[in-house]
């Protein structure tokens, strides 16, 4: 292979540069990834994580999350893990750096192995921007693909290396390499078949061939025992090696046949450019497949110098050939990182035509070499396109992961954005299918987006169930019924109903999130006309029951959602709290206890204290407020309750142990306040309301309870201001503007006084202690005729000494005095002459006497002589 366009071989600046490109490619083409979140089981890496800080030990152990065969992958996730948490930016670049790095050694390993050093260089770069394999580095549980092939082509260099210069030391070096890639992934075991293909299509001879593999074999043989006893059931490696049982054999080689011819079309179909959907699997595919096949068998049955590159290819697919066909059928986007390892061979392969043509190119004269040159660039820049384009693959994968596991928003941001950015590669149907049943928790959007996504893929049982499902919930009830009994005649297929019940609970979500809760319980209803025993949509109903004040008909489904989930235990509680509202504490600490048995939390024996001091049970609610604040030094409510049942010391020492404890909440800060006032210590129930205000400056009874404070102390000003910013805040609540009354009168202030007497009586018309001292106000500034209203207003409505004789004291002013000896006559009657001087009414009439008024000293001599 030393024939090359360009002479690269001996020019000391190659690799450096080569380097420099490599890495300013892998910016372009993978840079964005560190903006991309999870797939499928990425977010799983945290799992063993607190056991393994604990206990080295367990990352033995096959039952671990992570498990799986798979040694060296599963120690660099965890000690990613344990550098940088689980950040998904830092994961993509652990995978992005572990395939550049990967491309770089197999572009040495090609050299090492007998290519020229523009081939080795230009199949780096094919395999790097390798479109075939892409899935390996956007999937970050897919790292094992990069490790592996990192560390295969370092031991091919090295066996290359002892092949030209024998050395004990590279030979250890290569058996070391070969066996921890091994436990990196099980395909790794291909390197050795490869290695003796290489050796003898170079005519090195089967006895040196073997003395060099055999005790390789020998050593593989235990390290694949162990990978076997390690990998647990659940991966697809044990599934395919369970799948087919002895009189199964003509079913796996038909499978396994079709598989190969897929599997090698699809290194050449998507190679570098994206002509189909990667998770299509067309006819024509197979048939390329056939070809590439034949070409592959050509190149190794002539023994042309690239031969062993055509076995790598071959033998790297062998690996994958017996997963099930089930598996393989359901691949949203192809086979992807199967072809990772095989497209190895591929890329070389592809260099090696690349150059032959423009070897034939340069023959032609030396203006060629700038047209081959050129060319290269554009396929690289293609290469690069459709590499930013196959993102809109990750965005999709990434969706599905977000949605299965609850996160719908993040779910169907990604979606959108997969559709966005490349709609002819993804599943497009599926994609608006998936993304159709995200819509509904938007009810106001999803009628465009159904008669949008129908006029694509009107074939679409999905989108046709979907837009019933809307269309049905703003209908009369006879149109409605009919909608149903087609829904219903859909149901006998058990996917078609698992659809109507998602997508009716989906869309109850989206009305309860607008406020329409009774549209979203009949949606969850009809939902569960589908999906009777559906967790999730019994819980959600019984918040919108709840939210409807049925606490009957909510507990009952909160309790139902707990018989199904048993051992779910938030489900437990749900159900302990529904009861709990629903007068029925026993019940209730059934649940709850239940609840904890699973999984002891603060809220759980919070809520069992309050069913105790329901019942009456003071000691046992005592403790299962001292046990939750053990389990969460930061749940106030348990403070605030344990010390309501307190003495007024005990109370207070409780809850300065929940301020201790960093609990920064306003309502504790007023509680201690209230305490500490009631207790007379002032000046520490001032600091207490200034600290809630501190934190909550909208916290209108801190404010008020401030205004308290100052008033008590003789503080009027700061008390009338702390009383008007509580009015500020709550402009409807009659209380404060009566305290600012009240403050005004006492200050002087007449008009505001009765300005916000005013206000106090529009908001509560009843209250006649404001309604009396407005009267007396207004009898003050000589208003007698809306004095008297006033106190005859009060007066017809309750008893009420001061203002019946008030209203005596404002006819005789406003010279009525036939109606005002009426008034004192039957307050004296209704009350007795003593209760007139204790509350002042004699002072003010011997006033009015001063002024003159007969009648005035008439009235006073007759019950007051």
């Amino acid at each position: 292979m030393s024939d090359s366009v360009f002479a690269l071989d001996h020019k000391p600046y190659t690799f450096p540069a080569y380097i420099a490109l490599v890495l300013v490619l892998a910016a372009v083409c993978f840079g964005s990834l560190t903006d991309h979140l999870f797939y499928t089981h990425d977010d799983e890496i945290a799992l063993d994580y607190p056991r393994l800080s604990a206990d080295p030990a367990f990352f033995f152990d096959p039952d671990k999350a992570n498990a799986s065969g798979r040694l060296i992958d599963e120690l660099v996730m965890w000690a990613a893990y344990a550098a940088w948490g689980d950040d998904p930016a830092l994961f993509h670049l652990l995978s992005v750096a572990s395939h550049v790095l990967a491309s770089l050694v197999l572009a040495l390993a090609y050299h090492r192995l007998g290519a020229n050093r523009e081939m080795s260089l230009i199949a780096g770069l094919l395999f790097l921007l390798n479109i075939t394999h892409i899935q390996a580095v956007h999937w970050i549980s897919a790292l094992e693909y990069p490790l592996a092939l990192l560390i295969i082509a370092a031991a091919a260099y090295y066996y290359g290396a002892h092949a030209a210069d024998p050395s004990p030391a590279r030979l250890a070096l290569f058996y070391a390499l070969a066996a921890t890639g091994l436990l990196t992934h099980i395909a790794a075991l291909m390197l050795w078949p490869f290695c003796l293909c290489w050796s003898l299509l170079g005519d090195r001879g089967w006895r040196r061939t073997l003395r060099e593999l055999v005790p390789l074999a020998l050593l593989l043989v235990p390290v694949l025992y162990l990978v076997v006893q390690m990998t647990p059931a659940r991966t697809s490696t044990f599934d395919a090696a369970t799948s087919y049982s002895a009189d199964q054999a003509l079913p796996l080689l038909g499978g396994s046949g079709r598989a190969l011819l897929w599997f090698a079309g699809r290194l050449l179909s998507t190679a570098h450019w994206l002509p189909l959907a990667p998770h299509d699997r067309p006819l024509w595919e197979e048939g390329l497949g056939l070809l590439v096949l034949a070409g592959l068998g050509l190149l190794i049955g002539r023994r042309i110098t690239v031969a062993p590159w055509a076995a790598w290819t071959l033998l790297f697919l062998v690996p994958f050939l017996a997963l099930p066909e089930r598996i393989l059928s359901d691949l949203p986007i192809g086979p992807s990182r199967y072809l990772y390892l095989a497209s190895a061979g591929s890329s070389l392969l592809l260099a090696w035509l690349l150059q032959q043509v423009g070897l034939w190119a340069a023959r032609r004269g030396k203006a060629s070499r700038g047209v081959y040159a050129c060319a290269l660039i554009a396929l690289f820049a293609a290469n690069g396109y459709a590499i930013k384009k196959a993102e809109a693959l990750a965005f999709y994968m990434s969706s599905r992961h977000y949605l299965a596991s609850g996160d719908e928003e993040t779910g169907t941001m990604l979606l959108q954005r997969a559709i966005d950015w490349g709609p002819d590669i993804i599943n497009l149907q599926d994609a608006y299918e998936r993304l159709a049943v995200m819509r509904l928790l938007e009810p106001e959007r999803i009628a465009d987006f159904t008669a949008s996504a129908l006029a694509q893929f009107p074939d679409s049982g999905t989108l046709q169930i979907i837009n019933l499902v809307h269309r049905s919930t703003g209908l009369d009830p006879a149109s409605q019924s009919q909608v149903i009994a087609k829904l219903d005649a859909l149901a006998g297929d058990p996917d078609f109903a698992d659809l109507i019940g998602l997508s009716y609970h989906n869309l109850g979500v989206g009305l309860q999130n607008k406020g329409a809760i009774k549209q979203a319980v009949a949606a969850f209803r009809l939902s569960l006309r589908f999906l009777p025993d559906r967790p999730a949509t019994l819980r959600y109903l019984g918040a919108a029951l709840h939210q409807q004040g049925d606490l009957a008909g909510s507990s009952a489904a909160m309790e139902r959602s707990a018989q199904l989930t048993p051992n779910d235990p938030q489900a437990q509680y749900n159900a302990a709290l529904g009861l709990q509202r629903l007068g029925k504490p026993d019940r209730a600490i059934e649940y709850a206890r239940a609840a904890l048995a699973i999984q002891p939390t603060a809220d759980t024996h919070l809520l069992i204290g309050l069913c105790f001091q329901r019942l009456g049970r003071a000691d046992e609610a005592r403790n299962a407020y001292r046990r939750s604040i053990a389990l969460d030094p930061r749940q106030f409510h348990a403070y605030t309750q344990l010390a309501a049942m307190l003495a007024p010391d005990q109370a207070i020492a409780t809850l300065e142990r929940a301020d201790a404890a960093g609990n920064d909440n306003p309502e504790l800060f007023k509680r201690l306040g209230n305490l500490y006032f009631q207790s007379g210590d002032t000046q520490r129930a001032d600091r207490l309301y200034r600290r809630a205000i501190a934190v909550d400056p909208d916290n209108t009874q801190a404010h008020a309870n401030l205004g308290l404070i100052l008033e008590a102390t003789g503080d009027l000003a700061g008390a009338r201001a702390a009383f008007a910013r509580a009015s500020e805040l709550a402009p409807l609540d009659p209380r404060y503007h009566g305290r600012l009354a009240d403050l005004a009168r006492v200050a002087g202030d007449l008009p505001a006084a009765i300005g916000h007497y005013r206000r106090t009586l529009a908001l509560n018309p009843q209250d006649s202690a404001a309604r009396t001292n407005l009267g007396w106000l207004l009898y003050r500034q000589g208003e007698f005729a809306a004095a008297v209203e006033h106190f005859r207003t009060v007066v017809d409505r309750t008893p009420n000494s001061a203002a019946q004789f008030n209203l005596g004291l404002a006819l005789l002013a406003q010279g009525d005095t036939d109606s005002a000896r009426a008034a004192y006559a039957e307050a004296v009657r209704r009350y007795g002459a003593a209760e007139a001087e204790q509350i002042g009414a004699t002072a003010d009439l011997r006033a009015l006497i001063d002024t003159g008024l007969d009648a005035a000293r008439d009235i006073y001599r007759t019950y007051w002589p």
